[in-house]
Protein backbone atom coordinates (compact mmCIF):
# COMPACT_ATOMS: atom_id res chain seq x y z
CA UNK A 1 0.00 0.00 0.00
CA UNK A 2 2.90 2.33 0.70
CA UNK A 3 4.15 1.96 -2.88
CA UNK A 4 0.66 2.51 -4.31
CA UNK A 5 0.31 5.67 -2.24
CA UNK A 6 3.69 6.97 -3.49
CA UNK A 7 2.70 6.27 -7.10
CA UNK A 8 -0.64 7.97 -6.57
CA UNK A 9 1.07 11.17 -5.41
CA UNK A 10 3.63 11.25 -8.24
CA UNK A 11 2.31 13.43 -11.09
CA UNK A 12 4.98 12.00 -13.42
CA UNK A 13 3.43 8.52 -13.23
CA UNK A 14 0.91 8.06 -16.03
CA UNK A 15 0.36 4.32 -15.83
CA UNK A 16 1.24 1.44 -13.52
CA UNK A 17 2.05 -1.98 -15.00
CA UNK A 18 1.78 -4.92 -12.62
CA UNK A 19 3.62 -8.09 -13.57
CA UNK A 20 4.26 -11.32 -11.76
CA UNK A 21 7.59 -12.93 -11.02
CA UNK A 22 8.41 -16.55 -11.65
CA UNK A 23 6.63 -19.18 -13.68
CA UNK A 24 3.37 -19.44 -11.72
CA UNK A 25 0.49 -17.22 -10.67
CA UNK A 26 -1.12 -17.67 -7.28
CA UNK A 27 -3.63 -15.21 -5.88
CA UNK A 28 -3.55 -17.12 -2.60
CA UNK A 29 -6.03 -17.14 0.19
CA UNK A 30 -8.85 -19.34 1.39
CA UNK A 31 -11.93 -18.22 -0.57
CA UNK A 32 -14.39 -19.34 2.12
CA UNK A 33 -12.39 -17.55 4.83
CA UNK A 34 -12.21 -14.39 2.68
CA UNK A 35 -16.00 -14.47 2.18
CA UNK A 36 -16.59 -14.78 5.93
CA UNK A 37 -14.19 -11.93 6.63
CA UNK A 38 -15.60 -9.60 3.97
CA UNK A 39 -19.08 -10.26 5.39
CA UNK A 40 -17.98 -8.92 8.79
CA UNK A 41 -18.20 -5.21 9.69
CA UNK A 42 -14.40 -4.84 9.75
CA UNK A 43 -14.13 -6.61 6.41
CA UNK A 44 -16.67 -4.27 4.83
CA UNK A 45 -14.75 -1.22 6.05
CA UNK A 46 -11.48 -2.55 4.63
CA UNK A 47 -13.19 -3.47 1.36
CA UNK A 48 -14.54 0.09 0.98
CA UNK A 49 -11.08 1.48 1.74
CA UNK A 50 -9.37 -0.65 -0.93
CA UNK A 51 -12.06 -0.02 -3.55
CA UNK A 52 -11.70 3.72 -2.97
CA UNK A 53 -7.89 3.50 -3.23
CA UNK A 54 -7.99 1.42 -6.41
CA UNK A 55 -10.55 3.74 -8.03
CA UNK A 56 -8.32 6.78 -7.45
CA UNK A 57 -5.12 5.23 -8.83
CA UNK A 58 -3.46 5.99 -12.13
CA UNK A 59 -4.46 3.61 -14.92
CA UNK A 60 -3.23 0.10 -14.18
CA UNK A 61 -2.26 -2.56 -16.71
CA UNK A 62 -1.76 -6.20 -15.80
CA UNK A 63 0.83 -8.09 -17.76
CA UNK A 64 0.63 -11.88 -17.96
CA UNK A 65 2.91 -14.21 -19.79
CA UNK A 66 1.29 -16.89 -21.89
CA UNK A 67 -0.49 -19.57 -19.92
Amino acid sequence: MKTLHQLELDDNVRCVVLTGAGDHFMAGGDVRQMHDYISSHEGKEIQRYFLHRIHDLHPIMFSMRRM
